[in-house]
This record gives C-alpha cells, sequence and structure tokens, in this order.
C-alpha cells in the first residue's frame, strides 16, 4: 500500500514565494497504516496459500520529483505512522507443509522548503532478520525552482536550510508554532525506536546532530550509522 500528502498552493498568483500557512499536518489523532500483512487462507485440501505483503510507501510533501514543494510538513505527537512488514505461513511446495514467508519494512519519505516538526510515531520494524527495516528520507530544500529570489508576493527568508536532530522527543517542543524557519525537526529516539536500517537526511546547508543525537541501525544490530 502507499499513501501520500502534498501540499498544493493556494489560489495566490505567487509561483515562487512564501506562503505562511502552507502546511501538511497530521494531527494527534491521525493514523496512516500501510503495514505489512499474510492474506492467508486454507484450501478444502488444508494447503494454506495466499500472499505475505511487505511494508508500503508514505510520501509526505513529495511528489517523487527532483522540485521541492512549498509548505512545512508537522506530525504532532499522538499522530502514528505503520510501514511495518510483515510474517506469515504458506504451503510453498506441494502438500500442506508450511513455510515462514517474511517480507520487509516500507519507506517514508518527508520533503519541505520551508521545514518540518516531525512529534509523532513512526513504526518501521521488520518481522524477522531475514529482511530490511524501514527506509526514512528527510529533505528540506528550496532547489528546483524555489530557490529564485525574485517574487511578486512575500519572499523566502535568507535563513539556511538545515536538518537538526535532537536527542530525545521532548527537546522538539521548543520548536512548535514556528513557521518559516527552513529546519526541519526531528529526534533521534523516534529514528531509533521506528527501526530504520536505511536513514537518509538531505538539507541545502547542513545536517546537524545536537549533543546526545546518536543514530543507530537495525541493519547492523543497533550500531551507529
Amino acid at each position: 500500500g502507499s499513501a501520500s500528502a502534498v501540499s498544493t498552493p493556494d489560489e495566490s498568483p505567487d509561483a515562487l514565494g512564501y506562503l505562511p500557512d502552507q502546511v501538511v499536518r497530521l494531527g494527534a489523532t491521525s493514523k496512516i497504516d500501510v503495514s505489512g500483512v499474510a492474506r492467508t487462507y486454507r484450501q478444502a485440501n488444508g494447503k494454506i496459500v495466499g500472499a505475505v505483503l511487505g511494508g508500503g510507501t508514505v510520501k509526505l510533501n513529495d511528489n517523487g520529483q527532483t522540485a521541492a514543494v512549498r509548505g512545512r510538513v508537522v506530525t504532532e505527537v499522538g499522530s502514528e505512522i505503520d510501514i511495518s512488514g510483515a510474517r506469515g505461513a504458506l504451503a510453498i511446495e506441494r502438500g500442506t507443509v508450511t513455510s515462514s514467508v517474511s517480507k520487509g519494512a516500507g519507506s517514508l519519505s518527508v520533503g519541505s522548503t520551508d521545514g518540518f516538526l516531525l512529534e509523532g510515531t513512526v513504526t518501521a520494524n521488520r518481522p524477522d532478520a531475514s529482511v530490511s527495516g524501514g527506509q526514512l528520507t528527510l529533505s528540506v530544500s528550496r532547489e528546483g525552482g524555489f530557490d529564485d529570489v525574485k517574487t511578486i508576493g512575500t519572499a523566502y527568508t535568507a535563513t539556511e536550510r538545515a536538518i537538526v536532530v535532537s536527542a530525545s522527543a521532548d527537546e522538539l517542543k521548543q520548536y512548535r508554532g514556528n513557521a518559516d524557519t527552513g529546519q526541519g525537526h526531528v529526534s533521534a529516539s523516534m529514528i531509533n525506536g521506528a527501526g530504520f536500517d536505511r536513514v537518509e537526511l538531505r538539507a541545502d546547508d547542513r545536517v546537524v546532530l545536537n549533543s546526545g543525537a546518536n543514530l543507530k541501525s537495525t541493519a547492523n544490530g543497533g550500531e551507529n550509522f
């Protein structure tokens, strides 16, 4: 499965300027679940057949293209995104003897020109070590269309485009309500607890790991990336 949410411009004639109300927000009670599932059934002869599906794809303000998408992304405390993998028992060969079949976790992509604040819960677990955990891609960039300084409306600020990784979720509270800071904020505790084994962080200017923020990979036995 897959899910995507892309902020779309209002009726403003300004195609390049900053729109302060442009945001993709997952509220405190929202949930996106594209986790894997074992879709199996037992035939009359007792054989279990079907399919095991892996975790899906979630894209927030990421249109899959190289050009940046305007608007901030906010996932509030209490929101949930689940892209976990799945495992099930299937009769692969002739007869009714079953084998365990595993499929890996999916991917989460968040892109923004204006920054993001990710306080929600993300689950990207693999069912076992034979398959991969989830993949996380975070980007803060104005490249590909919004790095032009000419605009008939409100120009973007000159602040740097950066991703800042804090050690804990509590440290993210100070960034609530910020508008065009040009920064994406996420906690190492969320990333490490989700089950990701691949993490890509991209920003026009810099990526910062605050004091105590260490990113660990499930694929490397919990070792740092």
